[in-house]
């Protein structure tokens, strides 16, 4: 996330590898906090003052390290209630909120949540679950959209089940990236560069049964999908790449998703991986991840793809996200939305 540095309080022990033992069943929680939550550095005394000055001041000095001049006097400084972590905005971004994740009682990742200050579009960090992972971090391509969705009863009925609801229990992500036209020539030839252009998609969903009216919903399925908005599949030319591919588990550990061209990339974090294959049945300009298994735990997965499209369209893509809840005596639910486009 550009333009925001985050530093970790002394206040809880950061977790280790070997924080838990081999085959132990590792408790993992995230805390949310929006901004009116967050305290900001003018209210903060003693230590925690000082803390929050030195984030301040290790901000400007790491952008200046990196050719980018801050004024000081410009960035943001807050902490969250408990003052665990302090985070540090600057180059116009604006942060919305902070979610701390903790895995048996110790620190083990942070999201941040935050939107440039010239646009009004909030562009989120994955939720802290295990594994804590970020947004893409691209190399050479450029973001042109991203956003989420929080699926509601609203968007499917499903949601709303007899004694209870699995209201804000799914959400997905999206990341829109575009190859500048001054790099195109760096990884490909002029005629696989003739009338095109080059972009990214990612995506991520997250699902979540435990914390329902309904108290041990595992989830048991989670899938997300993407393909051309309905009716503009004429404009795209190549689907280059797709990660995860294929039927059986195609991921590191504690690894990333990356789609590469030469020099130029773009990499996400993965949360989950064992259980995560790729989408199976898909078009041919449509990719996606599915994760099969029981948990009541958050439960993340991504996937990305790179395209060739006629040259000056910026692609549409319509999402999907499908995600199934073992809630005992009253069966199984499954959970879906959909783009109008899909």
């Amino acid at each position: 996330m550009t333009g925001v540095l985050i530093a970790l309080a002394a206040s809880v022990a950061v977790a280790s590898p070997a924080a838990a033992a081999e085959g132990t069943v590792v408790q993992g929680k995230v805390d949310r906090y929006d901004r009116s939550a967050l305290r900001p550095a003018e209210t903060a005394t003693g230590d925690l003052r000082q803390r929050m000055s030195a984030a301040r001041t290790a901000f400007v000095q790491d952008n200046a390290r990196r050719g980018s001049n801050v004024d000081t006097r410009a960035v943001e400084t807050f902490t969250d209630p408990s003052a665990r972590v302090i985070v540090a905005a600057g180059n116009g971004e604006v942060v919305d909120g902070i979610d701390i994740g903790t895995a048996d009682g110790y620190l083990a990742g942070v999201g941040i949540r935050s939107h440039e200050g010239n646009t009004t579009t909030t562009t989120a960090a994955a939720p802290p679950v295990i594994g804590f992972a970020g947004e893409p971090d691209p190399t050479g391509y450029q973001r042109a959209a991203s956003g989420s969705h929080v699926v509601t009863v609203g968007d499917d009925p499903d949601l709303a089940i007899p004694g209870g609801s699995l209201v804000n229990h799914v959400k997905s992500w999206y990341w829109k990236y575009s190859l500048a036209e001054s790099k195109e020539s760096d990884v490909f030839t002029a005629s696989e560069r003739s009338g095109s252009d080059f972009w990214v998609y990612a995506r991520r969903g997250d699902a979540d049964g435990r914390t329902s009216d309904l108290q041990g919903a595992a989830l048991v399925d989670l899938t997300i999908r993407s393909r051309p908005w309905g009716g503009t599949s004429g404009n795209f030319k190549q689907l280059q790449s797709r990660v995860p591919f294929g039927a059986a588990p195609n991921c590191v550990s504690g690894g990333n998703l990356e789609i590469s061209f030469g020099v130029y990339k773009v990499v996400m974090p993965q949360s989950s991986c064992q259980t995560v294959k790729g989408a199976t049945n898909v078009s041919s300009y449509e990719f996606g991840a599915d994760w099969d298994g029981s948990t009541f735990n958050l439960t993340t997965i991504e996937a990305m793809a790179a395209y060739k499209v006629k040259e000056g369209y910026t692609p549409s893509f319509a999402d999907y996200i499908w995600a199934s809840f073992n809630i005992g005596p009253m069966g199984r639910k499954d959970v879906k939305w959909t783009d109008t486009g899909w």
